[in-house]
């Protein structure tokens, strides 16, 4: 039986939203997200960034590429710029699946949310097989909880 694969897409913006300057951590979101996630020692298939076009005022470090380098060395890393940047997390997705179609399943989260469980992937799977055996399509919700996300 071939392996289901997992494109994890992550919706990001730099700009310099109202909320998110009340707090100190804005500028290091994306980075914190990446390093956490790499902490989980969890084999993901690929992580796209996608990265809209921002026509505000920007963090400057917010993208730190050449810092990621190596931080998932058994994961595709793609960088997808994104001109639409009024369609948001959602636009940001659908352009990922647009330019990267043949994934089984495709985790999409925002910058400022990370997955929190070293099995997150199996667990994941197991769910969508289950739900999957009736129905064609799946759409799951997440329950934030003491800051760990559980699924179902």
């Amino acid at each position: 039986m071939k392996m289901k694969t997992l494109n994890y897409c992550i919706a990001t913006f730099e700009g310099k939203i109202p909320s998110r300057t009340r707090d100190s951590y804005s500028e290091d979101i994306l980075d914190k997200h990446l390093r956490h996630l790499a902490s989980l020692d969890t084999t993901i298939d690929q992580i796209t960034i996608i990265v809209p076009t921002c026509n505000m005022e920007k963090y400057e470090n917010y993208y730190r590429f050449s810092e990621w380098e190596g931080l998932f060395p058994k994961t595709s890393v793609k960088i997808l710029p994104f001109d639409y940047p009024e369609l948001y997390s959602y636009g940001q997705w659908i352009h990922a699946y647009q330019n990267f179609p043949n994934f089984d399943y495709y985790f999409v989260i925002e910058d400022d949310y990370v997955a929190n469980s070293k099995d997150f992937k199996e667990k994941l799977f197991q769910f969508l097989n289950r739900i999957l055996e009736k129905l064609k399509m799946a759409v799951i919700s997440v329950l934030l909880l003491r800051n760990t996300i559980f699924m179902e």
